[in-house]
C-alpha cells in the first residue's frame, strides 16, 4: 500500500514535470530579436553580468542575441540610444541629467549600488585633506558631480583649483604632471598599486555623497513600443550579473579570451572583487533602485549647478507592469512543491527506519563489530543532524505556500473554481504540516536519546490536560486521573505518550455521548507500573490492534476523524524504548482501555538509557 502511495506521487510529478515541459516547448520559436547593448568603457569586468548573460545562453533563452558594443572614442552613450544605433546603454548616476535635459531617457535597474569614483592624490604633494587641494593640478571628468559635491563640503570651489583635461590615463598622476585625479577604484587603482605609487584615496561616500554607479536604461520609445522585450533583457541581464558575481574567475577567462587582454587576468580579477563591493548582491537585488535616492542624486546635482531642469520620476524610474497570468503557474509551482515534500518525506522515512534497524541489529554485536558500530554512529548523527534541518526546510516551504494562497485569494479577483482550488491546496497543504511533523516525532524517538530521570506521572499528565484544555471544552469532554506514580524515563517522551493517547479517547467519542476518560496505575508483581487509560467512545475490534500500531494506518475515514495515522505508531515506539508494552481492551461500540505497562526501573540492558 505505501509502496502503491510512493509510485503514484512519483508518476503525478512525472506527468506534471512533462506537462511544464510541454507548455516550454510551445513558446515563441521565431528568430532571435536581434538587439545591441552600447557599453559606457571598454570591455572589461565592470560589465561581467551582461558577458555572463551572452555566454551563459540567458539572452537566447528569451529570444535575444544581443551584441555588447564598446564605447567608441568622443561618443556619447545617451546620443547612441536615443538616436537608434543601439537598444539599451550603460550610464552611471549621470542619466538623470540628461533626463532633466528633457532626453527621453528611462532607469530599468541600477547594477552598482554605490559608484566606483573617487579622487586620488600623490603623497609627494603633502595632500592629505581635501582642502590642501587648493591651487593643485587636478585631472577631473567632465560630469563628475559627486566628486563636486565632495569638494563643495570641503568649502573647495571649483575655481580654487587647476583642473586639467582627464586623458583616463593614470600616467598623468604617476609622472607628476597632474596632483590629484578622478579614478574608477575598481581599475586605476590597480595600476597605481602595480608602480607601488603613493597615493591618499578620496571616496565621496566618505563625505555623504552616496550616488549609484552603472545603471541600465534605454528609451521611452523601446518601453511603449516593444515592452516585452525590454523585460527579457532586464530580467536575463539581472540573471547574468547573479551568475557572474558567484562565478567570477569563469567571466574573467571568459573577457580575456572574447575580447583579448587589454586588462591582465590579476587586474580583472581585482577589478571583480571591487565590482563585489559596489553591486553588493549580497544585500540587495541586483537591479534594485528606490526613487528617494535618486531624488537625493537629483538634489546633489543641483546644489552642484550641473541641473536646472526638473524630472519627472514617474517616467525616468522603469516600473514594469504586473503579470496577473502568472497566477495558473504559481497554482503548478505550488502543487510540485507538495509533491517534492511529499517524496522527500516518505523517501526520508524509509531510510530513517533502515537505518534504525541496523542500528537495533549492530547493538547485540557491539564487541565484535566495533568498526561497523562506529559507522552506524556517525549515520544516526548525520540522521540527526538532517532530522533538524528538515524540521525547518520540509515545514518552510509549507507555510509559505499558506501564506502566499492567502494574498492571492486578498489580491485576486478569483473565480468560484479558482478560489476552491486555492481552498482544496491550503487544507492539503496543512494536512502536509500535520503529517510532516509526525514523521519527525517518530524518526527522532531513537535519536540520540536523553538519559533517563525521575518523572512524576501526575504533572506530566496535569501539563498534558493543559494543552488540550481547548478539545475537553470544545466535545464536553472530563478526564479523571487517580494518583499516578514517579518513574525513571525520558521526560518529554513520556509527555508525548500521555498527550497522543488522552487526544485519541477524546477525539474517538461517540457523536450522542460527552467523552469520559479515566486515568489509573498499579504495580504489578513482576515490577511493572501498568498505567490504564479509559474511554466510553467508539471502539473498535482488538483483531486490528497490530495494524493501528503501525506508521500510517487508520481504521477511519480522514472525513470521520482527523489524523496522520502516526500517533499510535509513536505511542507504541516510545513504550518499546522504554522496555516496556502496549496492550488494548476493546470492541465495536464500546469503551476502549489502553494499558501501557512500563518498568519500575528500566533494565540495564535495555537500549533506552543514554548510549552516546
Amino acid at each position: 500500500m505505501k509502496h502503491t502511495f510512493t509510485c503514484s506521487l512519483i508518476i503525478l510529478f512525472t506527468s506534471l514535470s512533462f506537462s511544464s515541459l510541454a507548455l516550454a516547448g510551445n513558446l515563441d520559436s521565431s528568430p532571435a530579436k536581434e538587439v545591441i547593448l552600447q557599453l559606457k568603457w571598454k570591455h572589461q569586468f565592470q560589465f561581467a553580468g551582461y558577458y555572463a548573460a551572452v555566454a551563459k545562453g540567458f539572452y537566447s533563452e528569451v529570444g535575444l542575441k544581443v551584441h555588447l558594443k564598446e564605447l567608441a572614442p568622443d561618443s556619447n552613450v545617451v546620443d547612441t540610444i536615443i538616436g537608434g544605433k543601439a537598444d539599451f546603454g550603460i550610464m552611471d548616476s549621470d542619466l538623470i541629467r540628461s533626463r532633466s535635459q528633457g532626453i527621453p531617457v528611462v532607469a530599468l535597474g541600477v547594477i552598482y549600488q554605490h559608484s566606483p569614483l573617487a579622487l586620488v592624490a600623490s603623497s609627494i604633494s603633502g595632500i592629505t585633506e581635501l582642502h590642501h587641494l587648493t591651487g593643485k593640478r587636478v585631472s577631473l571628468e567632465t560630469h563628475s558631480a559627486d566628486i563636486y559635491a565632495m569638494l563643495k563640503t570641503a568649502t573647495l570651489p571649483k575655481h580654487l583649483l587647476e583642473v586639467t583635461d582627464h586623458h583616463f590615463n593614470p600616467n598623468d598622476l604617476l609622472t607628476g604632471q597632474v596632483d590629484a585625479m578622478s579614478v574608477y577604484t575598481s581599475d586605476e587603482i590597480f595600476l597605481l598599486r602595480q608602480e607601488n605609487f603613493k597615493y591618499r584615496l578620496f571616496s565621496p561616500r566618505n563625505y555623504g555623497i552616496d550616488f549609484y554607479g552603472d545603471t541600465l536604461f534605454t528609451s521611452e520609445k523601446m518601453i511603449t513600443e516593444q515592452p516585452d522585450l525590454v523585460e527579457k533583457f532586464r530580467k536575463a541581464s539581472i540573471k547574468g550579473w547573479n551568475y557572474a558575481l558567484s562565478h567570477s574567475d569563469e567571466i574573467v577567462n571568459y573577457i580575456q579570451e572574447q575580447y583579448g587582454s587589454r586588462h591582465s587576468r590579476e587586474h580583472l580579477l581585482f577589478e571583480a572583487q571591487i565590482t563585489m563591493d559596489l553591486v553588493l548582491s549580497n544585500l540587495v537585488e541586483v537591479g534594485y533602485m528606490h526613487e528617494d535616492r535618486w531624488k537625493h542624486i537629483y538634489e546633489i546635482y543641483k546644489s552642484v549647478g550641473m541641473i536646472k531642469g526638473p524630472v519627472d520620476f514617474d517616467s525616468f524610474i522603469y516600473k514594469p507592469e504586473p503579470d496577473n497570468s502568472k497566477f495558473y503557474n504559481v497554482i503548478i509551482a505550488i502543487s510540485l512543491i507538495l509533491i517534492v515534500i511529499s517524496i522527500v518525506a516518505i523517501v526520508y522515512f524509509f531510510i530513517n527506519r533502515k537505518l534504525k534497524r541496523q542500528i537495533s541489529e549492530s547493538n547485540s554485536l557491539r564487541k565484535q563489530l566495533k568498526d561497523h558500530a562506529a559507522d552506524l554512529k556517525r549515520s544516526n548523527d548525520a540522521l540527526e543532524n538532517f532530522t533538524a534541518i528538515a524540521s525547518h526546510d520540509l515545514q518552510e516551504p509549507l507555510r509559505k505556500i499558506i501564506t502566499f494562497s492567502t494574498r492571492i485569494k486578498q489580491n485576486a479577483a478569483l473565480k468560484e473554481r479558482e478560489s476552491n482550488y486555492l481552498e482544496r491546496m491550503e487544507s492539503a497543504t496543512k494536512r502536509m504540516q500535520t503529517f510532516i511533523q509526525d514523521l519527525l516525532e517518530f524518526s527522532k524517538i531513537n535519536a540520540k536519546p536523553r538519559e533517563f530521570k525521575q518523572v512524576d506521572l501526575n504533572k506530566i499528565v496535569l501539563e498534558v490536560l493543559s494543552d488540550l484544555e481547548t478539545q475537553i471544552e470544545q466535545t464536553g469532554g472530563t478526564v479523571d486521573v487517580e494518583t499516578l506514580p514517579t518513574i525513571l524515563a525520558d521526560r518529554f517522551q513520556i509527555r508525548q505518550l500521555f498527550l497522543n493517547l488522552i487526544s485519541n479517547a477524546i477525539k474517538f467519542h461517540k457523536e450522542d455521548s460527552l467523552p469520559k476518560v479515566k486515568i489509573k496505575s498499579q504495580l504489578t508483581p513482576d515490577g511493572f507500573w501498568k498505567i490504564s487509560i479509559k474511554d466510553n467512545g467508539v471502539g473498535f475490534d482488538t483483531k486490528y490492534t497490530s495494524k493501528i500500531l503501525k506508521p500510517f494506518e487508520r481504521l477511519h475515514g480522514r472525513t470521520e476523524y482527523e489524523g496522520s495515522g502516526m500517533g499510535l505508531a509513536i505511542c507504541d515506539k516510545i513504550v518499546e524504548r522504554h522496555g516496556g508494552l502496549i496492550d488494548v481492551e476493546s470492541s465495536p461500540g464500546n469503551d476502549t482501555t489502553f494499558h501501557i505497562s512500563l518498568p519500575q526501573e528500566p533494565n540495564k540492558d535495555t537500549p533506552s538509557l543514554d548510549q552516546h
